[in-house]
């Protein structure tokens, strides 16, 4: 069985809304991608086929390391600097079915191993 990480192998894009803690504790929804090695957000109200991304982050070079804490998922920048996310809670109808937080955790793991 050939390896995953192999160079022909591409993850599958993921896109979802999922709540992210910000500096001044609230928690704002996100719409999110992860696209190879990169995990992308815009506000949810813009389109995200066409919106800018408001921020990247690189999962390869830019997060120390991706940690479960019960309902959040926290991505560790370094030893003090992390991103808090969480399923959201009501999603709306019109944004349909949402992956659970256990289908980001695993894509965005899977994404920092095959760029390795």
């Amino acid at each position: 069985m050939a390896s995953q990480a192999t160079a022909g192998f591409q993850l599958k894009r993921l896109r979802g809304l999922l709540e992210k803690k910000g500096s001044d504790g609230t928690w704002r929804t996100q719409y999110f991608t992860a696209h190879k090695s990169k995990l992308y957000y815009v506000d949810p109200g813009a389109d995200p086929a066409s919106a800018p991304p408001r921020a990247a982050m690189d999962l390869l070079e830019g997060l120390q390391k991706i940690e479960r804490r019960g309902e959040k998922l926290v991505l560790w920048v370094d030893a003090k600097r992390r991103h808090q996310l969480r399923a959201v809670a009501n999603p709306r109808k019109q944004d349909g079915p949402q992956p659970s937080l256990d289908d980001w955790e695993l894509s965005l793991r899977e994404r920092r191993l095959v760029a390795k």
